[in-house]
C-alpha cells in the first residue's frame, strides 16, 4: 500500500492470503427474502473455525469475504494501542480496480489472486502465494463456471498488477447491518401486509354488501315468482290428486267389461245351455259350455259365431259329451253394435230383459284383474 496512506489509515487491510471469498447466486429468490438467504448460507458456510465475515450486496446475489476471527482480534488490539478508534476490517479486493467482464490474475500484497467478473461482479476468486500454473489457473477457470472462450487465455496473458483506489469499489455489510437491514424488509414486509390486509377487508365488505343486496334481491324475486305460480301450482295439485282416478279409468277402457261379455253370451247361446267357466285375457276368451241333448255342437257354434263381437268361434279339446269347451276371439274390447233380438220364437219361450237380469248368475275371480271365471245358466 502506498507510504502517504498510512497517516490516515482508519481501517485495517486484509491481505488476499488471510481471507477466502464466496458468491451467493440468489436471483431466483424474491427481494424480500434475500438478506434472509444470505443469512442462512453464511451460517452454512464456515471456512474457519472461529469465522467473522463481511458481504457485499448485489442485486441478484452476494459475495461474502471470510476470515479467521481470533486472528483478527489480535490484531484489533494491537490498532487499539496505537491509537486507531475501532478500525475497520478491508479485504484488499475491495482496493484493487474490478472488471466489467473477463477473467484475470492480480499481484497484490503477498502473493496471486485470481479473479473471474461477469457483470461487473466477482464471482470467482482463489489465492495463490506464487504465480500459478497452466494447469491450476484452468482448474479455477472452470471451477469458476467461466465461459470457455477465458480457458485458452494464459497465465501470462492474464497477469496484472494492483490498480490500487483510494476507497473501496463496494460498500460491506457485516453480521449486524445485515440482521438490521432484514428486519427493516420484515417491517415493510409487515407494513405492506397490513395495507394489504386493509384493502381486502375493505374489498370483502364492499363484496358483502354486493352480496347482502343480491340475495335480498333473489328473496324478493323468489316471493313474486311464487305468488304469480300459485295457480299453476293449484292446477298441478288438482291434477295430481285426479291421476288416479284417470289411472282407473284408462285401465278400465283398456280391458273387456265382464257384464257386456256375458250379455252377448247369454243373448246367443242356446236355450237350456249353461256357461261353466269363462276365463279371458284381453280379447282371448276360453269358454266352458254344457248344453242339453237336443241340441248339437254344430248349433252351438253356429249360434255363437251369430254374434258380430266373436270374431273366431272355435271349439278346444278336453270337451266331453254334454259339455263343450271353446275358444272365442273378440274383435274388440268393445262389441260393435248393439246386441241382435233373438227371433220370434226364442223371445216367447225366453224370459224378459228384466228376468234375464234377475237371471240366476254367479261370477268368481280368476286369474287376476285381467281375468274372470263365470258361470251362467240361461
Amino acid at each position: 500500500m502506498p507510504r502517504e496512506w498510512s497517516a490516515r489509515v482508519v481501517q485495517q487491510v486484509i491481505a488476499r492470503s488471510l481471507y477466502v471469498t464466496r458468491w451467493f447466486d440468489l436471483s431466483a429468490l424474491p427481494k424480500s427474502e434475500r438478506i434472509g438467504a444470505v443469512q442462512a448460507q453464511l451460517a452454512v458456510w464456515q471456512p474457519f473455525e472461529f469465522c467473522d465475515y463481511r458481504v457485499v450486496l448485489h442485486e441478484g446475489g452476494a459475495l461474502a469475504f471470510a476470515w479467521d476471527a481470533r486472528e483478527f482480534e489480535a490484531r484489533r488490539a494491537r490498532c487499539r494501542e496505537a491509537r486507531f478508534a475501532n478500525p475497520g476490517l478491508l479485504p484488499e479486493t475491495l482496493l484493487n480496480a474490478p472488471l466489467r467482464a473477463g477473467a484475470r490474475v492480480v499481484q497484490g500484497l503477498d502473493g496471486f489472486a485470481g479473479e473471474f467478473w461477469d457483470g461487473g461482479i466477482l464471482k470467482g476468486s482463489s489465492y495463490w502465494p506464487e504465480l500459478p500454473s497452466a494447469d491450476e489457473w484452468l482448474n479455477f477457470l472452470r471451477g469458476a463456471s467461466a465461459p470457455p472462450a477465458l480457458h485458452d487465455v494464459p497465465v501470462s496473458a492474464a497477469l496484472q498488477s494492483a490498480d490500487w483506489l483510494r476507497l473501496p469499489w463496494a460498500r460491506l455489510a457485516s453480521a449486524r447491518d445485515l440482521s438490521g437491514a432484514n428486519r427493516r424488509v420484515e417491517r415493510v414486509a409487515v407494513a405492506g401486509g397490513v395495507v394489504l390486509l386493509v384493502a381486502l377487508a375493505a374489498q370483502l365488505a364492499g363484496d358483502a354488501r354486493s352480496l347482502s343486496k343480491r340475495e335480498t334481491a333473489a328473496a324478493e324475486k323468489l316471493v313474486r315468482i311464487k305468488r304469480e305460480a300459485q295457480p299453476v301450482i293449484a292446477a298441478r295439485d288438482a291434477a295430481q290428486a285426479a291421476l288416479p282416478r284417470l289411472e282407473a279409468l284408462a285401465k278400465s277402457l283398456d280391458t273387456v267389461s265382464a257384464l257386456s261379455l256375458l250379455a252377448h253370451l247369454t243373448a246367443v247361446m242356446p236355450k237350456d245351455a249353461v256357461i261353466r267357466d269363462l276365463d279371458f285375457d284381453g280379447l282371448k276368451l276360453k269358454l266352458g259350455l254344457s248344453i242339453p241333448e237336443s241340441v248339437s255342437r254344430l248349433e252351438c257354434l253356429k249360434a255363437l259365431r251369430s254374434e258380430p263381437w266373436f270374431g273366431e268361434v272355435r271349439e278346444a279339446s278336453g270337451g266331453q259329451k254334454s259339455l263343450i269347451r271353446l275358444e272365442i276371439t273378440l274383435t274388440g274390447l268393445a262389441a260393435p253394435q248393439p246386441v241382435p233380438p233373438q227371433s220370434a220364437a226364442a223371445s216367447a219361450d225366453a224370459p224378459s230383459g228384466k228376468d234375464e237380469a234377475a237371471g240366476e248368475a254367479k261370477v268368481v275371480a280368476g286369474r287376476g284383474d285381467t281375468k274372470k271365471s263365470l258361470e251362467v245358466k240361461r
